[in-house]
């Protein structure tokens, strides 16, 4: 059975991310890591078929050194569509107003349970977007598919 994805877009708006664009991180050799906080957007990947939600995550941007840093933890519910949603993570998306920036988001931390994502310590990696910009910023994994 050939099962499609439904695609559910979360945002941040530039308002909730003025806090921590107040206090700036600096980046070090390491990746950098953040613990998941409230201030954090929910968003799920979800498939056609009875699968339902497979991919749960949590993502925000933080400053770091000028420029927007992508952050972000996932849990995978169903551990035959890890590669399917690699290849969605890979192939993910910032919308910055109407500019589209490729991400490659294989780098979320993995939480090991959905009652433990809201608890995890996410892991960012910069996008190249000056943390100056004013734009409403939208995260959206590429589509996908799965065969069983």
């Amino acid at each position: 059975m050939f099962r499609s994805f439904r695609q559910v877009v979360s945002k941040v708006v530039v308002v909730s991310i003025a806090v921590m664009l107040a206090a700036p991180v600096s980046a070090q050799n390491s990746a950098l890591q953040v613990p998941v906080t409230s201030e954090f957007i929910p968003g799920e990947i979800q498939f056609t078929g009875g699968l339902g939600t497979v991919y749960q995550y949590r993502w925000t941007m933080v400053a770091v050194d000028g420029q927007l840093a992508l952050c972000g933890a996932g849990y995978l519910r169903d551990g035959r569509l890890r590669s399917s949603i690699n290849d969605m993570l890979e192939g993910a998306s910032l919308l910055v107003g109407s500019q589209v920036v490729p991400v490659d988001a294989r780098f979320f931390t993995r939480a090991r349970s959905a009652r433990r994502l809201d608890q995890a310590v996410a892991t960012c990696q910069p996008t190249g977007v000056s943390a100056n910009t004013r734009e409403t910023i939208y995260f959206q994994p590429d589509s996908g598919s799965w065969r069983n």
